[in-house]
C-alpha cells in the first residue's frame, strides 16, 4: 500500500536493520551444535535442487496430477519471489553468524537479495497444497466447505498435519537461526506462500482444462514465457535470480506443454 517502490523499500530497509537484532537474539538464545546441523539440513528441503529431484520422482511413482500442480506452485512462487527480490533489493542480515557451509549449500550462495524469503514461501505453499490436496479435495470444498478426509493412504489427518507443521517450522525458523533472513523477509515469504498454496489448489484443475481447450497452446505459452523473461528486472551487478527464473520459466512451460 506504499505510494512507490522506493517508499516501500525505505520502510522495509528499516525493518531489515531492526530485524537483524532479532536474528542475533535468536542465535544467542538458541544456538547449539545439534541445531546448527539440524537447521542446515532442513534448509536443503526448500532448495530448487530438492524439487528438481522430488517432483519428477513423484510424477513417475506416486501421483502425476499432484506432482504437476506442486511444480506449478513451486515454480510460479519462486518466479514471483525472485522478481520481487530484484525489484526491492533489500539486503540479507549482516554481521550475524552463518554456518561455514551456507554459501555451498544455498542454490544462490546467498548472493541474491533477502526480501521475500523464498524458503519460507516454499515451506508454507508446498505443505499447504499437500495437506489440501490429500485431505480436502476442491470438489468437497465447493459443495460443503472445509471438510477434511480422516485418512489418506494410511495416514490420518492429525499425523499428516503434524508432519507438515514440523516441515514448515524447521525450514521457516531455520532461516532466522541460520542468519539467512530477517523476520520481515520471512513474513513476506509467508504471505506469498499462503497465496500460492490456496491459489493453485483452487484453480489448478481449471487451469488444466484451459490448457487443453486452447489451440496451439504451446506457442502461446512460449510467447508468454519469453515476455515474462524480457520484463524480468536484471539489477547490476547481476544476482543469480534472473538465470534461476529462466530455469523456472522452462520448468513451468515444459510441464504445461507436456501435459
Amino acid at each position: 500500500m506504499e505510494p512507490s517502490v522506493k517508499a516501500f523499500r525505505q520502510r522495509k530497509f528499516r525493518k531489515v536493520r531492526t530485524g537483524t537484532k532479532t536474528v542475533l537474539e535468536v542465535q544467542r538464545r538458541c544456538r547449539t551444535p545439534f541445531l546448527d546441523i539440524y537447521f542446515a539440513i532442513w534448509s536443503f528441503f526448500a532448495e530448487e535442487e530438492f524439487y528438481l529431484i522430488v517432483i519428477p520422482a513423484c510424477m513417475w511413482n506416486i501421483d502425476y496430477v499432484y506432482a504437476r500442480h506442486l511444480n506449478f506452485v513451486t515454480c510460479s512462487g519462486l518466479l514471483v519471489g525472485n522478481t520481487l527480490k530484484d525489484v526491492f533489493k533489500l539486503p540479507r542480515p549482516k554481521n550475524v553468524w552463518r554456518p561455514s557451509t551456507a554459501a555451498l549449500t544455498d542454490s544462490t550462495a546467498m548472493r541474491d537479495f533477502g526480501y521475500p524469503s523464498t524458503h519460507a514461501m516454499n515451506a508454507l505453499s508446498n505443505t499447504l497444497l499437500t495437506i489440501l490436496y490429500c485431505y480436502c479435495p476442491v470438489a468437497t470444498y465447493k459443495s460443503l466447505g472445509f471438510t477434511f478426509a480422516d485418512d489418506v493412504a494410511g495416514w490420518s489427518f492429525p499425523m499428516g498435519l503434524m508432519i507438515a507443521m514440523i516441515w514448515f517450522f524447521s525450514i521457516t525458523f531455520g532461516r532466522l537461526y541460520l542468519g539467512a533472513h530477517t523476520p520481515t523477509d520471512v513474513r513476506g515469504g509467508l504471505i506469498l506462500g499462503l497465496f500460492f498454496g490456496f491459489f493453485w489448489w483452487y484453480v489448478a484443475d481449471a487451469f488444466d482444462r484451459l490448457i487443453l481447450s486452447i489451440p496451439h497452446v504451446g506457442l502461446l505459452i512460449l510467447f508468454v514465457s519469453a515476455l515474462v523473461l524480457m520484463l524480468n528486472p536484471q539489477p547490476r551487478p547481476m544476482t543469480p535470480t534472473f538465470l534461476q527464473n529462466c530455469l523456472l520459466t522452462g520448468l513451468l512451460s515444459g510441464s504445461a506443454i507436456g501435459f
